[in-house]
């Protein structure tokens, strides 16, 4: 729990989203303030963000050292119930999901969902004529999992590549065979095709989640580049590539690029055993030219010393083993 909050408290579009959702819910329920400041209901889980990270930021003024987020304990024991035990080991994925659920509930559209929900759409395209067909509905996007096992994947820009690579399917050139190929909806050929995942929607923050456990639940120690920007305008849906289904024209792509905000590294032999810890960027409090050049990194493990990182150390094994990547 604490190395998820620290790497949440630290990225700047979730932060003010949970300050405008307190804004909206004060508004619908009469409770507005003439200075535009969301106080809340007081008792959901955007609420218990809320207060928890005020405390983050003013924990000097509160003399305290140590800040108990046991306002989103008992929300999250709440709705998990048997599932959140206080002293039990966690999945961070699986903290971090719940936690934006619960952030969500009862809302049909809400500023949290916002920043995190975007949508992807699969399809064949007919190798013959170009033609985009079989599309299927739009697919929530709340995060990527990919796999890290192939002994080509060394990066994250690998990993990537390989979960938005195209699977192709060979169709037979032999008549008695086409029955087995797939028949394109418009040049009426059975060619080849390619399947193809593409973004349609981004989230404004994406997370990502290494696969870092293996079918017998043991962790797989694997180390990971990554670099602080990554593009992923290449795997945006085009407008051809929708143009044979029901959704919206989509305008040319835009560029997409994410920049790295926070970590959360698992350290351990198992995804039942282990410590977690954050590393986040200082891009969370500066945004100027002269702020990226010194751009650097924050080790937060529990109530040890907190140690910096250069920008540049990407070699270190703190930030090449992470679990959870806030981009």
């Amino acid at each position: 729990m604490n190395a998820v909050l620290q790497a949440l408290f630290h990225i700047r579009p979730f932060t003010e989203a949970l300050k405008l959702q307190c804004v909206v819910e004060d508004y619908n329920n009469n409770n507005n303030n003439d200075d535009g400041v969301g106080r809340g209901c007081g008792e959901c889980t955007v609420c218990a963000l809320n207060k928890t990270f005020d405390e983050m930021n003013n924990i000097a003024e509160l003399n305290n050292e140590i800040i108990d987020p046991y306002r989103i304990r008992t929300r999250l024991a709440q709705f998990m119930g048997d599932g959140f035990v206080l002293g039990q080991h966690q999945d961070a994925h699986e903290f971090w999901s719940n936690l934006i659920f619960v952030a969500m509930e009862k809302r049909n559209r809400s500023h949290v969902q916002d920043v995190w929900l975007g949508a992807t759409q699969h399809y064949r395209l007919c190798q013959a004529c170009g033609n985009a067909s079989h599309l299927t509905p739009l697919n929530p996007l709340n995060g990527l999992t990919l796999d890290i096992q192939r002994s080509d994947i060394k990066s994250l820009s690998d990993a990537i590549r390989h979960y938005f690579s195209d699977d192709s399917a060979a169709a037979a050139d032999d008549d008695e065979h086409h029955h087995h190929q797939l028949k394109c909806t418009k040049c009426q050929q059975h060619t080849k095709v390619t399947r193809e995942t593409r973004i349609y929607s981004a989230p404004r923050v994406l997370c990502i989640q290494l696969r870092r456990f293996n079918g017998n639940r043991q962790r797989i120690n694997k180390t990971i580049s990554f670099d602080q920007e990554l593009n992923l305008s290449s795997f945006i849906a085009t407008t051809a590539s929708s143009a044979s289904s029901s959704s919206p024209p989509l305008p040319p792509p835009p560029i997409l690029r994410y920049r790295l905000k926070s970590i959360v590294n698992h350290r351990g032999i198992s995804i039942n055993a282990g410590h977690y810890t954050a590393i986040v960027s200082n891009d969370h409090h500066h945004h100027d030219d002269e702020a990226a050049a010194r751009r650097c990194y924050y080790l937060f493990d529990d109530d040890k010393p907190i140690i910096e990182f250069g920008s540049s150390d990407n070699n270190n094994n703190a930030l090449q083993e992470g679990y959870l990547f806030f981009l």
